[in-house]
């Protein structure tokens, strides 16, 4: 073929302009055709490639026809075809054509003659539907769907994609709509896990659609099927959720892009009766599977709104620039106000259902009594509001998510965190939120305080940090907030730390203000010298901010010092420390530990407090108070702890790596902070030191402090020994127990490195001897000197802080010399220091000689020389097994008969709710725990006749005290025990009445926690130690024991007891006592026919309990459904719970193989 001749063609008559011209001004030009050369054979194109045969007039006649439709189309959209001036603007802002590359074009494969069919482009009804995100198409599954069919076998087996499935799906409706309604209700009922099936004529008769439901409910009620596909974790069934919602979103999609959605409106209403019936059925499996149906339908409805509203955007924008044009196509502005039009009805129509849906589904299910519906639910609705916002992000459907908030179910309520969290992180938002935020901000600020779910309460705290930066929290919330910086949870902490962080600048900004503003504090402090960390500088006001606002959050919380004591354990930190830690992740200035032990260790305490000099004035407002000096050295603790433990962590990187220059600058930051920490601590303890409360904490400082620094660095071991004389002041002026104690942590801190143990052991031993020098001038002193006995009790506490870190085997039996001008008459050797404290103990036992000023101290000193005793027998124990372990010669034990002989008479003599008298009894099982270890030592011959159980004359006093601890703490907690028969009835004198101190609650509160942590602690400290004496055999011994006086009607009863309220005093009593029960015998091996049958019978037993379940759901009306919903998670139901457990772990512990025998002191240790 050849193109034509242009002559040939010219030849014709010309039009003239004004018929040879386009409406849009453009000239209209004949098409060239092609021209069939009869020179060229036409077997040329019979070597695979089709071509038209000319003698069907397949050449010039059918490019004219072409030509002419062509010239009608663009004849017919002529009001959209731009005009020269914007083809100009469109070739001015046109991207350059890229070169093309130099790769050669790939060869078309040949066909062979075949015919290549086009695929048919679906209609898109104006809209393109958003690309998915990718993913991994699911593999085919022909083993899930065997032996269904229909459209649950389509979508199931994945040999389609869910998109092909609902065109398909949609083809079929329009050929046959009662059919393909049918198969779509199917589906549902199959996606709930039922078998049954409904009709076209049920289709036919929507109306009848709730009792035809109520007929399939009872039918499939009546099979006895519980497990649904939603829930089951059955093979196969993990991504069945996602599958199904997946299909209804792109069947919805689908429909929208054919039309259906808004010109069929028979369409969608099918599917909502069939739909929203289910959704309101009794049974669970059909009411959450449609649920998620109807959820799913309403999320795609919500972005296809959002779709369409962007479409008319820019439809609109493109209006505005043609009516802005010199020469407004008036065709053009009148076809895109149509489309505008349209799409503003498929907007409202697309609205109407979204609404709908939410009427007649969330509106019921947000609260249903399955929790699982609930965030179902909740999930979704926060898709619509931000999906939807015109409609569904108003105070009207908002108020759904907060009546949420009080949920029972810890994780609906984490999900309206979540979801509330999404709508607050967008600023621009934020007012159409005030008014929830006003009705709903205290429950938030409760959520964050008392939620019982610390993650909860982690995210809560979050969303009123968003909700702070809008500027709707109330002043005391923020304070009542920050108070959470001191709680005992460390991820609330954490959470806290970013808010309490903005309270101290927004009072740093504050105080800047009144001082002048920056100008003012640098013109009278001046320039910022880095190095020189002692010199005033602006950050020491953010230190005074922050000194300020960890005192006023922890004032009303401040308990005393005993009771801090006594909740504490050696090695566990403070709140205060707890705070500082989460401090120094929130506040970057806290990162400068330098700076801060600059501020701390200025003196201030001169300054002029109403000086008009602005550098004074600054002074001034940076003046600390002895509060405010202990947490900020708290603070310090923290922020050195901190930078160490980030240097050691530097040393890898995320992915566990190590290099030589990581562990070069970690190990630099590590000494220079050693170093800089070595040089401030002595002028730390000399200025904070007088204080006992600041003198602890600067003593936690040397218990971080790496002393190889000394060695490492070649200082001189003076500098070393120096400060150890420091600590060991701190230890011998003080009578604090905090500072003792830290004292003695330092030390042994100090001993843990080998190289420095000839110094610090030999400090230690200059503390022995001047304890028991001290000890022995103090014991002649007579009872009525008040000074004298409380200097006694402090001696003695120092004893028993020493006791604690070094061997005091020697010392307590060191025979002293005495001196001939000591001796007495009668020539008499001073007593060891053993004997020296047991004779305290019975001297002191007797209060009667006691006034009530010296009661106190004798107590403490009671208490003291337990402990320091009780040390010593543990020191022996392990001497004595290193001495076995190495083959040595074991001399002869000493008898404890005089200790237990003390402990005794002070239970005895004590009242029944008195701490000594726990102590007591504490230390008398210990005494015999410790010795009955060496009963299974076959060489441990010497250590046999030490070995003796307690003597039943014994165990009803034991038994009386264990009953008075375990009244107390039932009474701090409210709870009623078991009636006792043969205890006789006690009067205990706890806790104040919830009377007392009305005015004051929060305090009286405060008390009655407290009160209740020490009953619990001496309660399961005290039960701890009663069953480590029965399980070493000195307590309660069986009656076939050769040395027991035990009968055979008495044994055991002291475990019964214990055992008696097990399920009554928490789970920490419940786990001390759970080493008491019995082990089970190991249990044959049972051939597998009966184990498969006696799984069969399990499954069946857990079917008959879950169809009652059902079953009770089947007969529970509305107003039951609602009290369920109450009731979930309250006392009762947490109780029913705690109980069930019990029973599963009874029957886990009874299928458990364990040895029929185990040896009594297994859980005893060494």
């Amino acid at each position: 073929m050849e193109l034509s001749d242009p002559a040939a063609t010219s030849s014709s008559p010309a039009p003239n302009d004004a018929t040879n011209r386009r409406r849009s001004g453009r000239a209209k030009h004949q098409p060239v055709l092609f021209q069939e050369d009869t020179t060229i054979p036409q077997s040329s194109f019979t070597n695979g490639k089709r071509k038209r045969d000319p003698s069907h007039g397949g050449d010039a006649t059918g490019d004219d026809v072409s030509s002419e439709e062509e010239e009608e189309e663009e004849d017919a959209n002529v009001e959209s075809d731009p005009d020269e001036e914007e083809l100009k603007e469109r070739r001015r802002k046109a991207p350059k054509a890229k070169k093309p590359s130099s790769k050669p074009a790939a060869k078309k494969p040949k066909t062979n003659g075949a015919t290549t069919k086009l695929a048919v482009r679906p209609a898109t009804n104006g809209f393109k539907k958003p690309a998915p995100p990718k993913k991994s198409r699911a593999k085919p599954n022909l083993a899930l769907v065997e032996g269904e069919s229909g459209l649950y076998a389509e979508v199931f087996s994945h040999v389609h994609t869910l998109d092909a499935v609902a065109a398909n799906w949609i083809a079929q409706y329009e050929e046959n709509k009662a059919t393909a309604m049918c198969d779509l209700i199917n589906f549902v009922l199959r996606c709930s896990g039922c078998p049954l099936q409904i009709d076209i004529h049920d289709i036919g008769d929507p109306d009848n659609a709730p009792s035809r439901l109520e007929d399939l409910q009872n039918e499939f009620h009546a099979q006895n099927i519980t497990d649904y596909p939603l829930v089951s974790k059955a093979k196969g069934l993990a991504t069945f959720r996602s599958t199904m919602t997946g299909f209804f979103h792109s069947l919805i999609f689908s429909a929208h892009a054919a039309g259906l959605l808004y010109s069929d409106l028979v369409f969608i209403e099918n599917i909502e009766v069939w739909v929203v019936a289910m959704s309101d059925s009794a049974i669970r499996p059909f009411r959450h599977t449609a649920t998620v149906i109807a959820l799913a339908i309403g999320t795609t409805i919500c972005g296809l709104t959002a779709e369409i509203a962007e479409n008319n955007a820019k439809v609109t924008r493109q209006k505005e620039s043609e009516q802005k044009k010199k020469s407004v196509n008036k065709e053009r502005v009148k076809g895109l106000e149509i489309r505008i039009a349209e799409g503003e009805e498929k907007r409202e129509a697309a609205q109407r259902q979204a609404e709908g849906l939410f009427d007649a589904v969330y509106t019921h299910r947000y609260r249903d009594v399955d929790a699982k519906i609930r965030l179902d639910c909740v999930t979704a609705f926060g898709l619509w509001i931000t999906s939807c916002p015109e409609v569904f992000f108003s105070g009207h459907y908002i108020r759904y998510l907060g009546w949420v908030l009080s949920d029972t179910s810890p994780p609906v309520r984490a999900e309206v965190i979540k979801q509330l969290s999404r709508l607050y992180r967008n600023k621009e938002d934020v007012g159409r939120l005030r008014a929830f935020t006003e009705k709903f901000r205290p429950r938030l600020v409760e959520m964050a305080i008392r939620d019982a779910e610390p993650n909860i309460r982690a995210a809560t705290v979050d969303l009123l940090n968003m909700v702070r930066d809008t500027g709707l929290l109330e002043p005391d919330d923020i304070d009542n907030i920050g108070r959470l910086i001191f709680d005992t949870e460390p991820r609330v902490r954490k959470a806290v730390a970013g808010f309490f962080a903005e309270n101290i600048n927004d009072l740093f900004d504050s105080v800047v203000d009144d001082l002048g503003g920056d100008e003012a504090i640098t013109e009278a402090i001046g320039e910022e010298v880095e190095e020189e960390y002692e010199t005033p500088r602006k950050t020491w006001l953010k230190y005074k901010c922050l000194a300020e606002q960890l005192q006023g959050y922890d004032g009303d919380q401040e308990q005393s010092q005993d009771t801090i004591q006594n909740l504490t354990t050696m090695g566990e930190e403070s709140r205060s420390a707890l705070a500082a830690q989460a401090v120094c992740d929130g506040v970057k200035e806290v990162k400068e530990w330098e700076a801060l032990v600059g501020y701390l260790l200025y003196d201030l305490s001169n300054v002029a407090q109403d000086s008009t000099d602005a550098e004074t004035a600054f002074k001034a407002r940076c003046h600390l108070s002895e509060r405010e000096e202990v947490l900020l050295l708290e603070v310090l603790h923290a922020a050195v702890k901190t930078r160490l433990t980030d240097a050691v962590s530097a040393e890898v990187d995320k992915k566990g790596r190590s290099t030589k220059q990581r562990k070069e600058e970690s190990r630099e930051i590590q000494e220079s902070t050693a170093l800089h920490l070595a040089k401030v601590f002595p002028r730390l303890l000399k200025k904070f030191g007088s204080t006992p409360s600041t003198a602890s904490a600067v003593l936690r400082l040397g218990q971080i402090l790496n002393l190889e620094i000394f060695q490492e660095l070649r200082q001189d071991a003076t500098e070393y020994a120096a400060l150890l004389d420091d600590i060991n002041k701190q230890f011998l002026t003080h009578a604090d127990q905090g500072v003792l104690t830290e004292a003695s942590t330092a030390l042994l801190h100090a001993r843990s490195y080998e190289d420095l143990e000839e110094v610090t052991g030999a400090k230690v031993q200059e503390l022995w001897e001047d304890t028991i020098t001290v000890l022995r001038s103090l014991a002649s002193v007579s009872q009525e000197d008040d000074t004298s006995i409380s200097n006694l009790c402090n001696t003695v506490r120092r004893i028993a802080n020493l006791a604690s870190i070094s061997d005091c085997g020697e010392l307590f039996e060191a025979q002293p010399r005495a001196s001939a001008s000591k001796k007495s008459p009668q020539n008499e050797a001073p007593p060891t220091l053993l004997s020296l404290l047991l004779s305290l103990l019975s001297d002191y036992t007797d209060q009667s000689a006691l006034t009530a000023e010296q009661i106190p101290e004798g107590n403490e000193l009671l208490l003291a020389a337990i402990r320091a005793i009780l040390f010593y027998y543990m020191w022996l124990t392990r001497s004595l097994r290193q001495k076995l372990d190495s083959g040595a010669p074991v001399p002869s034990l000493p008898s404890y008969n005089h200790f237990t002989t003390a402990l005794l008479n002070i239970m005895e003599s004590r009242a029944l709710a008195d701490n000594v008298r726990l102590a007591a009894a504490g230390a008398y099982l210990d005494t015999h725990t410790l010795f009955a270890t060496f009963r299974h030592i076959k060489t441990a011959e010497t250590a046999k006749p030490s070995i003796q159980p307690i003597p039943s004359s014994v165990h009803p006093l034991l038994l009386s005290i264990f009953s008075t601890a375990e009244k107390s703490y039932a009474k701090s907690a409210r709870k009623t025990l078991e009636p006792e028969t043969d205890d006789a009835p006690e009067d205990i004198d706890l806790a104040p009445s919830d009377s007392e101190d009305e005015d004051d609650e929060g305090a009286v509160s405060q008390r009655k926690r407290t009160a209740l942590l020490l009953a619990e602690k001496a309660l399961c400290e005290l039960a701890g130690k009663m069953v480590l004496a029965i399980v070493g055999g000195v307590l309660d011994p069986p009656s076939s024991s050769s040395s027991s006086k035990t009968s055979d009607q008495d044994h055991g009863k002291i475990q019964e007891r214990l055992m008696r309220n097990k399920p009554l005093l928490g789970p920490n009593f419940r786990a001390v006592v759970a080493h008491l029960e019995a082990p089970k015998p190991k249990r044959k091996p049972v051939v597998r026919k009966a184990a498969a049958a006696k799984g069969k019978k399990s499954k069946a037993t857990v079917r008959e309990e879950e169809e009652e379940e059902v079953e009770s759901i089947h007969d529970s009306s509305d107003e039951d459904d609602g009290r369920a919903q109450l009731e979930e998670g309250g006392e009762e139901d947490l109780r029913a719970r705690e109980l069930d457990d019990d029973a599963i772990e009874e029957v886990e512990s009874d299928a458990a193989e364990v040895p029929v025998e185990m040896e009594e002191d297994e859980i005893m240790g060494d």
